[in-house]
């Protein structure tokens, strides 16, 4: 469960109400959640060469848009 948690501040959270699911973008990586159960889903690590500062779903929220500075 260690790899789920953060010490340092979220930049981005967004809840898809077609998943149910929540991303949170912190540092370089991105957690998944599901929104009924509150458990975590899985983590995507190392996303960029640099810190995420923005995150945005797809029309469909099939994909995950991020962005750095």
């Amino acid at each position: 469960m260690q790899e789920y948690s953060d010490d340092n501040p979220i930049v981005c959270a967004k809840f898809s109400s077609i998943r149910f699911e929540i991303y949170v973008a912190a540092e370089r990586s991105i957690k998944v959640w599901d929104a009924r159960t509150g458990k975590p889903v899985r983590v995507m690590k190392n996303v960029l060469d640099a810190d995420i500062t923005c995150m945005e779903l797809d029309t469909y929220h099939r994909k995950i848009i991020v962005g750095s500075h």
